[in-house]
């Protein structure tokens, strides 16, 4: 699916269905991300880029890269990719997020991932690029080829979409 189509089924919390499922019932889902991807000045879907790939046991971290400025020049993409792949697994692990729903990209203020964002300082913000980790349990995890991303006042907000949802 290509981010314009996947961005245009946003606009219903059925198209967040199809995207967007709820953590063992519990957590996330269409009727969290719905309203809060609604509400925000700016929002889109962007190509995601993967800068580096860990696996340790039976879980995969990831970093991965955006722009919501047009397409990413390769030399800063590339600057990216060694940049990530200086930061050790550990730092990786502390600090990923497993996205539930649209959340916040530096993760709530009570976060490992908010109160050292090693890997989030890697962004440049002002030029609409975004930097950073997750993690999946389950070594048969996909891809994130797509995340949606809203602009909420200063918060930022994304979703990582597997390619298992598109």
């Amino acid at each position: 699916m290509e981010p314009k189509e996947l961005e245009k089924s946003l606009s219903s919390v059925q198209g967040w269905k199809m995207i967007n499922k709820p953590f063992m019932f519990f957590f996330g889902g269409a009727k969290k991300s719905f309203p809060l991807y609604e509400s925000c000045e700016k929002k889109g879907v962007f190509k995601n880029h993967k800068l580096v790939t860990h696996v340790y046991d039976d879980n995969i971290y990831h970093i991965y890269a955006f722009s919501i400025n047009g397409a990413f020049d390769q030399g800063a993409l590339d600057e990216l990719k060694e940049k990530a792949a200086e930061i050790d697994l550990g730092t990786i692990r502390y600090e990923n997020i497993g996205y539930t729903c649209l959340e916040l990209w530096r993760g709530p203020e009570d976060s490992f991932a908010h109160e050292n964002n090693t890997i989030t300082e890697l962004s440049d913000i002002e030029n609409g690029i975004f930097v950073y980790p997750t993690g999946e349990i389950d070594d048969t995890t996909a891809e994130f080829p797509l995340v949606v991303y809203g602009q909420k006042g200063t918060d930022h907000y994304i979703y990582p979409v597997s390619d298992k949802h598109l």
